[in-house]
Parts: C-alpha cells; structure tokens; sequence
C-alpha cells in the first residue's frame, strides 16, 4: 500500500459532496484508451484577476477536494492568489451517484448502501456497478509521463496572461511536482515553465530506493495480469478503502452519535471494528487513535480527544480519549509502499501534524500506473 498515511487521513475527515467553486475542463495528452479520457478536471479558487496561480496535485488516495479549506483560506489571506486544486484524467471514471438523491445530498446510510451494503443485502438493486479490470486494462498504462504531460498542459493554461504558476503537491503530488521540474518535455526542462514548487508532507519518493529493471519488469507483468485497479485493503473490493473512509468522516460529522452502520457490515476489516458498539464518531475515531488504528495507518495516528471534553463518540470511553491529542508522524524515515509495484520507496517522515482538511467524494477504484516503482503513483478512479 503506497501513501496511505495522511492521504486515508484526508479522506477520513468529511468532504464536501459540492464544491461552490467553479471546475473547468483541460485537454490532456493523447494516451492509451478512449479519446474522451484523454482530459482533466481543475477546481478553481479565487479571484479572476490574479496575478499568481498555484496549482496542487493531490496524494495518491485524494482528489481536488482535499485542497477546499487550505485553498479558500489562502486565497482570502494572500492578495492576487488564484488556487487550482487539479483531478487527474482518471476522476472521469469514478461514480458519484451514491451521494445524490432526488436533488439533495444523500444521507450516510444512503451511500453506504448504494457503495458497500449492497455486497451483503441483496434487496439493494440500486447501487454501484464494478469497473471491469479487463475492459478497462488501458488505465493500467497510464503512468508518471502521461500525468505530466497532462499536468504541462493545465500549467500552460494557468501562465496566459503573463501570470505567475506556482506548482505545489501533497505526498505523492508533491513528488509529481518534482518529477514535473525535472522532467524533459522535449528539450524544455519542467522548471522554466514555473516560478516556485510548494511540497507538503512528500516531495522525496523514491530518493533513498534504487529499482532493477527486473523489478520493474516484475510490477509492470503484476498490472497486465491483476488489472490496473489497486486493492488496498486486500478484500478483493478496490473501491471500498475510500468509501469506508468517505461515508464514515460524513456519517461522523452528520450524525456523531448514531451508532454506525458499519460495525455490523461483515467486510468491515477487523482492525476497523471496535470490540464495543460505537457511534459513527466513535468508530472514526476508532480508526485513528494512536492506541488503536492499525500499523499501516501510523501516520495518521492522532489523539481526537484533544479538547479534553468527555467523548461522546462510543459507548465506552477510550483509555486516551482525554490525553494530549496531535497527528503523529515517525520520527525515522518511513515507508511508502507503492500501488503500482506492491514495493516500497522511503521518504523522511514530517513532523507531528494536526489532523484537519476535506477531501471531495470519494471515487471507486484505483489506478495503478506502469510508470517505474520509484516515480509511479496509484490514483484513484471514478465514472461520470
């Protein structure tokens, strides 16, 4: 599992279902696949008349949305600030379907019937249909330079005008926006194209790790055989590591102390099942307390109890729910696992962070990239 730290964080915390701010469109580069896959998505924040536009690329498991609150607040505080929060090309094959109703927001149980309860009722019949691996193997070849090259061409849109880009990442956006400076765009070196790099929380994948063209030969013969889809939690349900998060930080917001709906659903994970019944804030904070979150969440370790306030989020209170309360990060270096290969690059961890940001709705699958382990990334997939 690649970069699944504060990017599950980030789509542990509720997300904005619509976002005000207006999404364009951008041509991408010519890849492999369908013609009308070849474009991305840009939420733009900010006032027309800027004279500087930063454009972010969100982690591996996120989407424009994450961007939302920092966005906003950067705007409102720097004078001539624009903020582009960029979705890759394939957030055209995610399906939001499940978080409409009738016109409105759809209710958790709604979405978590029509994404997930769907597997263990069959009285379900409308709900959310699997992408075929086998027809859609084409997202198995989209890699570092198409992301790029499609990257390049939101960035030429963002300097018309004469304006300043500043091109920023979070975890593996942030090593895109590297690989992006570095990159050869046939003879014209990704850095003359820019005015500044802004990095959070990465920047440093595959530094310290050397891949073999076996390996890389061994990963690339993984994705042509298992699908370009990524299953992170290893249920044989790609789709379902981002809704449990998604559905679960908007039942917690929502509807804190209801008990949740997922402590009874059978492919709940076990290290995602308190052994109590719990709220919907209680089974969230379940999941990312420091005392109980699982060993491949260690960077999104926190305490929620940080107000000291009694916990109203289980029916029994967590031994440290009143303890000093802050997201923790490794003081060492720390591991990465990478969607694409099932291996691992290493960057330095950051310090403690607090826990706080929205990312948009969570998408269904996962796509695994061909490019080579130590610049590859998985990104996530929706259908439109």
């Amino acid at each position: 599992m690649r970069a699944a730290g504060l990017s599950l964080l980030l789509l542990l915390v509720p997300a904005a279902t619509a976002i005000a701010e207006p999404t364009f469109t951008v041509r991408g580069a010519p890849a492999p696949g369908p013609a009308r896959y070849d474009r991305t998505f840009a939420t733009r924040f900010g006032p027309a008349s800027a004279h500087t536009v930063l454009v972010l690329v969100p982690g591996t498991i996120g989407g424009a949305g994450n961007f939302t609150p920092v966005a906003r607040d950067l705007v409102r505080r720097v004078p001539g600030l624009q903020v582009w929060a960029w979705d890759r090309r394939d957030q055209a094959l995610e399906d939001h379907a499940g978080f409409r109703r009738s016109g409105r927001r759809a209710t958790a149980q709604e979405a978590f019937d029509y994404y997930l309860g769907w597997l263990a009722d069959p009285a379900i019949t409308r709900h959310f249909a699997p992408l075929d691996p086998g027809r859609y193997a084409f997202a198995g070849r989209w890699g570092l330079g198409v992301e790029l090259n499609d990257l390049r061409r939101v960035i030429a849109r963002a300097r018309r005008g004469g304006r300043r880009v500043l091109l920023g990442g979070h975890s593996a956006g942030a090593s895109a926006a590297v690989a992006y400076a570095a990159w050869d765009f046939g003879g014209r070196a990704g850095f003359r194209d820019l005015d500044g790099l802004v990095l959070v929380d990465g920047g440093m994948l595959g530094t310290f790790t050397v891949r073999t063209l076996t390996s890389v030969e061994r990963a690339l013969a993984d994705i042509r055989t298992k699908g370009p889809w990524t299953d992170l939690l290893g249920l044989g349900l790609p789709w379902a590591a981002q809704l449990f998060a998604e559905i679960g930080g908007q039942a917690a917001a929502r509807s804190p102390t209801v008990l949740s709906p997922f402590q009874s659903f059978p492919l709940l994970p076990p290290y995602f099942r308190p052994p109590i019944h719990a709220t919907n804030r209680g089974i969230l904070g379940f999941a990312l307390d420091a005392d109980t979150s699982p060993a491949f969440l260690r960077l999104t370790r926190c305490a929620p109890g940080a107000s000291g306030r009694p916990a109203t989020g289980a029916t029994a209170r967590s031994p440290r729910s009143a303890a000093s309360r802050r997201c923790s990060a490794p003081s060492a270096r720390s591991t990465r696992g990478s969607g694409t290969t099932r291996s691992s690059s290493t960057s330095r961890s950051t310090p403690p962070r607090r826990c706080a940001a929205a990312p948009r709705p969570a998408g269904c699958t996962y796509v695994r990239s061909t490019a080579p382990a130590s610049t590859s990334r998985s990104t996530r997939s929706r259908r439109r």
